[in-house]
């Protein structure tokens, strides 16, 4: 508790059933790759720098939130996030996909 009252606690949205598979792919990913950890993290950080780049509006999309280990805040309203994966080779599911592949996991 701060001087002015209670700290607000961040509530947050949960992800769409689809992106929560991709969500646990990732984590199951990080969970049994054996390799440095941190160069996977900067793999994965440099594909949601270019999917920012891309696509303006990347912070609606609820997989770029499962893609940047974050979680959707409840500020914005649940009908504010698109569900939706980014098209074709942008799909993060595939990103995802080719990264389990790659790494053998």
């Amino acid at each position: 508790m701060n001087e002015s009252g209670p700290e607000k606690q961040e509530a947050f949205i949960p992800f769409s059933e689809k992106n929560q598979i991709i969500k646990n792919k990732l984590d199951n990913l990080f969970k049994n790759f054996s390799g440095n950890k941190r160069e996977l993290f900067n793999e994965i950080s440099s594909h949601a720098i270019y999917l920012q780049k891309k696509y303006p509006d990347c912070k609606k999309y609820e997989v770029f939130y499962v893609l940047s280990f974050s979680g959707l805040s409840s500020e914005n309203g649940s009908n504010y996030f698109i569900s939706e994966d980014f098209p074709g080779n942008d799909s993060v599911e595939l990103f995802i996909d080719s990264l389990i592949t790659k790494y053998k996991v």
